[in-house]
């Protein structure tokens, strides 16, 4: 018998939590905090710029090297973000994008900066995010079909697990500490085949010289 569950769940529930957890709605955790930059400011001029595009599906990892650079071609209204908030990218959920910031900086509008309550660490809230559980309960309630968009008014709405505070900042680092490993093993995997992809090769050139 399990005796750290608690077992009075509700028919609503996806499933039981341990004790001290509890369901709540994902906008009882977060909310939408957007505040433009228009493209002639001052800001849009100083602040780095982040697309959907340069963010790396499922790990979140902003990729190259951001700067003022960025900023040229980018003639839209943006919104301003800094590293209280988690960047959630509702256009092809699927994509799976979420940044966790730690810069100020601005993002297109496909990408809505979420600012954590005081009851949710932004770490945790990033790996909720994250889930394919999120993932496909935004795919269901999507607009559009071409290039479908999340609902946020029907994704606030999805039951999330919520732990206490130090369990989510825990939780947080040692999922971080786990993808790290993975992400240490995938990259010496890809080493392993770049070598493998260039032994035939190597083997040829060896057979005519006379060295096989």
């Amino acid at each position: 018998m399990q005796t750290n569950i608690n077992n009075s769940q509700n028919k609503n529930e996806p499933y039981n939590l341990p004790p001290g957890w509890k369901w709540v709605r994902l906008g009882d955790v977060c909310e939408i905090d957007t505040n433009p930059v228009l493209p002639q400011s001052s800001e849009a001029k100083r602040l780095p710029y982040i697309g959907l595009e340069d963010i790396e599906s499922g790990t979140g990892k902003v990729m190259g090297n951001r700067s003022n650079e960025d900023n040229k071609n980018v003639r839209s209204i943006t919104f301003m973000f800094d590293s209280r908030h988690v960047l959630y990218g509702k256009l092809r959920p699927y994509l799976n994008k979420v940044v966790t910031p730690t810069f100020v900086g601005r993002c297109s509008t496909e990408l809505l900066p979420l600012l954590p309550k005081e009851n949710c660490y932004r770490y945790y809230l990033a790996w909720l995010l994250r889930r394919s559980e999120t993932v496909e309960y935004a795919m269901r309630h999507k607009t559009g079909t071409r290039m479908p968009r999340a609902d946020m008014d029907n994704l606030f709405k999805m039951l999330v697990p919520l732990a206490p505070m130090p369990s989510q900042r825990r939780i947080a680092a040692k999922l971080q500490e786990l993808m790290n490993d993975i992400e240490s093993a995938r990259n010496a995997c890809e080493k392993q085949l770049e070598t493998i992809n260039v032994l035939p090769e190597a083997i040829l050139k060896k057979a005519f010289r006379g060295k096989i």
